[in-house]
């Protein structure tokens, strides 16, 4: 008996050893530097592809960006001599890692062999996947990556920030749902009253980005559940004019109050500035909606949406819809504004918007992937306004 039991703690032990020696194995073979993570990820989808490989002073800078995902724990934008940046996603977890990257890599060779996807320029354009790789942190834990190409253009999260609290637009917000319109209507087919489609599936601002000739598309990787089964357009649209008109005129008003009560003199000063603010916003919605369904109608398609981004199609022609302005009285509150202030409410004859510097800090987005920003050409609202100054940079959290 004592032998049986002295055989079956070395066998324990051999076990624990081994499992001990295969873990640490793992992480001794994963490379020691972000660096050479990236440069092997980047050359083992080049070699996959017949593409020499880059070498490793091809990568001339990496350095990490101000901003977050869902699923992200850090995200970096790598430098190169000669090829356009790329964009490195660093996962929280590994099994959101594998989801992601096996839809990445899917979604790459449908792209490559399918002659559905020989998209004309003024289709929306998909970052394209670039790689993956893993490395080894300065506390021994194995982080994995993706790699992605950089999108073009500036978010259009950031847009609407440059034109609700700096008068600046640089495109026409129509055109943002017309060539959502035209994507949804390339691959598309009417089912009953609804209409179905290839769709992004998390088409919310902070995934849109806006170059002078499309929109560029990131975090797109459910975009695979479109492909085999098309789906509702308001799959899309209830991120638009659901999700992200409902965090600008709700979310995105109480994120910054506070800053705005230290600046203004009174209750009223601030009612007025965020019932105009809020009204910009829903000037840049209507306008995305107005194009997304004039776009419809030059197909001879009747669709209405609903104040949730559900759609439905009509027999008769859509009038002009104006989305409804969010409820201000009860997000600024006169309590909110002593509470905050610790003033006393004083009732101004006037109420003129007044004019604040907002900074990134002051003006928080909706969670989003960080990408490179290029400036498109200047359009503006047609309201009298001045010429817009160039682009200034906003800082997205996400």
């Amino acid at each position: 008996m004592y032998t049986s039991n002295n055989n079956l703690n070395y066998l324990t032990i051999l076990l624990f050893t081994l499992f001990t020696l295969f873990g640490s194995f793992n992480v001794l073979c994963a490379p020691k530097t972000l660096k050479q993570a990236v440069l092997d990820g980047i050359n083992e989808d080049r070699t996959s592809r017949n593409k020499p490989s880059l070498k490793a002073s091809s990568i001339v800078n990496i350095k990490q960006l101000d901003a977050k995902g869902t699923y992200s724990s850090a995200i970096y934008e790598i430098e190169f001599t000669k090829k356009k940046p790329f964009i490195c996603k660093q996962f929280k977890d590994a099994e959101q890692f594998e989801n992601e990257l096996w839809r990445l890599r899917w979604l790459r060779d449908y792209f490559n062999e399918s002659d559905e996807w020989n998209f004309p320029f003024f289709l929306p354009h998909f970052v394209k996947y670039k790689g993956c790789g893993e490395y080894v942190d300065e506390n021994n834990q194995v982080k994995k990556l993706i790699l992605l190409e950089k999108a073009e253009g500036i978010c259009l999260a950031d847009l609407v920030v440059d034109h609700v609290f700096q008068n600046e637009t640089y495109l026409s917000w129509k055109r943002v749902g017309t060539e959502l319109a035209k994507f949804h209507l390339a691959f598309g087919e009417v089912k009953g009253n609804t209409y179905v489609s290839h769709t992004h599936g998390d088409l919310h601002f902070s995934n849109i980005f806006v170059d002078d000739f499309n929109l560029n598309f990131i975090d797109y990787a459910t975009f695979i559940n479109s492909i085999h089964s098309k789906q509702d357009i308001s799959t899309d649209l209830k991120e638009i004019f659901g999700y992200s008109y409902k965090y600008y005129t709700d979310e995105f008003i109480k994120n910054i109050k506070n800053m705005v009560y230290r600046v203004v003199n009174s209750f009223e000063v601030a009612y007025q500035y965020f019932k105009e603010v809020v009204e910009e916003i829903q000037y840049i919605f209507s306008e995305i909606l107005q194009g997304y369904i004039d776009e419809f109608s030059l197909k001879g398609l009747n669709v209405n949406i609903d104040d949730n981004g559900q759609a439905k199609l009509t027999p008769h022609p859509v009038a002009k819809r104006i989305l409804k302005l969010a409820p201000i009285s009860q997000i600024i509150t006169i309590d909110s504004f002593i509470q905050a202030t610790g003033k006393k409410v004083a009732v101004a004859k006037t109420a003129p918007k007044p004019a604040l510097k907002v900074t990134a800090n002051a003006a928080p987005k909706p969670a989003q992937k960080a990408t490179g920003k290029t400036t498109p050409k200047p359009a503006q609202k047609a309201t009298g306004k001045t010429t817009p100054k160039p682009a200034q940079k906003v800082t997205r959290k996400t």
